[in-house]
């Protein structure tokens, strides 16, 4: 259900919209994973939400570094650090890792699913 809030405080007013679930539900879809209407992005807000993003775009069809990786995500407006990315790709279950340690390459294992 999707609800309009109108709040006046100190005389000042604000307002906006809010999604409401049903109590017990299971999970709410994260706000991630919302899209508005209007043809905006999708927007990450964890590194592993902006490695599935790439991913989803078919990035990682090709071997990809690290720094590869990193420069796709700063194009995109994102500025998460270089250890908290390399984690994100390294649990990532559906990238698989090759290389030694200081030149990791991450694949694909499947397609992303459109």
């Amino acid at each position: 259900m999707r609800a309009k809030l109108s709040i006046t405080h100190e005389g000042q007013r604000f307002v906006g919209e809010v999604d409401l679930y049903p109590a017990g539900a299971e999970k709410a879809p994260s706000s991630s994973q919302q899209t508005s209407g209007d043809g905006s992005r999708e927007v990450a807000r964890k590194p592993s939400e902006a490695v599935a993003l790439v991913y989803g775009k078919g990035f990682f069809k090709g071997s990809r570094s690290l720094s590869d990786v990193l420069d796709e995500l700063r194009q995109g407006g994102y500025s998460f650090s270089r250890q908290s990315i390399l984690m994100a790709l390294q649990a990532a279950r559906f990238l698989a890792r090759t290389g030694t340690r200081g030149s990791y390459r991450f694949t694909q294992k499947f397609p992303p699913s459109a």
